[in-house]
């Protein structure tokens, strides 16, 4: 009867305290929660325990995720400018109480405000073409911002960012591959060795470690690349419209009349088939015979 006792009590203890034990799987983590509300407590890789019937664990994995970047702002002509890439991300296990408290909605919507202010402040110094030709520059810009603790354009002037990261380049991207690497080095201004794990402004605040801007394309937004294409072919029609205008004066100059001048310019310029929808009456006009005598005139 005591073995059955024994035994009895080990089955209620085992009951009890089972559902106390979770295993956190490898690459994961979980929230406690408690009556189904988050408690802002973490659990970690491993054997972990809980408050049995009372509390749950929700498991997250540590997935990388990619948010899309597609900003358009103003350059300093006022052409509107367009880059496009995708930032590389995921929770830091260093700030998941942080990172709990976010809402992936806000933690993308921050990133893309933080893109486009400092390439706001930046186009904002320059026109769209330059700007458009600084593709590595900005590139180094932004992941120097989303990345490293101290961006080293931090004392500069924005209208000399652009040209800080073209002429140094090479330590720029020394300290992003450190930051992505995990090794010491000493920074771009050769002080002291900094913190394998440095962590960015927005990085903290979000409680994310960002593994690397992708920059797609820097082009002209889609408003100015229609007007640039309006204004080129209205460019090219008054070209042609000059081009006509020279030849009907020669061939008035040689001694045609003008209507004949101008069906003779219409068909050296291979513009005769527009004459089927014209008003103008050429029925009797031979424009192969008035070109061979104007040819035959020079």
């Amino acid at each position: 009867m005591n073995w059955l006792m024994i035994i009895g009590i080990i089955a209620v203890l085992i009951a009890i305290t089972f559902p106390s034990i979770i295993i956190i799987p490898t690459v994961n983590y979980g929230l406690v929660l408690r009556f189904s509300r988050r408690t802002g407590r973490v659990l970690k890789e491993g054997l972990r325990f809980i408050i049995p019937f009372i509390e749950k664990v929700q498991l997250f994995e540590y997935k990388q995720e990619r948010t899309p970047i597609d900003e358009t702002f103003l350059a300093h002509d006022q052409f509107e400018v367009r880059v496009k890439g995708s930032i590389l991300w995921q929770p830091d296990r260093r700030l998941l109480k942080t990172f709990i408290q976010r809402s992936e909605d806000s933690i993308r919507g921050g990133m893309g405000e933080t893109v486009q202010s400092i390439l706001g402040i930046v186009a904002g110094q320059k026109g769209g073409s330059d700007f458009i030709r600084e593709r590595e520059a900005i590139d180094l810009l932004i992941n120097a911002v989303l990345r490293l603790e101290t961006p080293p354009h931090i004392n500069k002037a924005p209208g000399e960012w652009l040209a800080y990261y073209n002429d140094n380049r090479d330590g720029v991207r020394e300290a992003l591959e450190v930051k992505t690497n995990g090794k010491k080095k000493k920074n771009m201004e050769d002080e002291p060795l900094k913190s394998e794990r440095e962590i960015s402004d927005i990085e903290r605040l979000f409680g994310i470690e960002i593994h690397r801007f992708a920059l797609a394309d820097v082009s002209f937004g889609e408003a100015t690349t229609k007007a640039l294409e309006q204004k080129k072919q209205n460019e090219a029609r008054a070209d042609a419209a000059q081009s006509k205008l020279r030849l009907i004066d020669e061939y008035i100059y040689k001694g045609v009349t003008p209507q004949q001048a101008i069906v003779a310019s219409e068909v050296s310029l291979g513009e005769s088939e527009k004459r089927k929808s014209s008003h103008i009456d050429i029925s009797g006009i031979d424009i192969p015979a008035i070109i061979k005598v104007l040819k035959g005139k020079e």
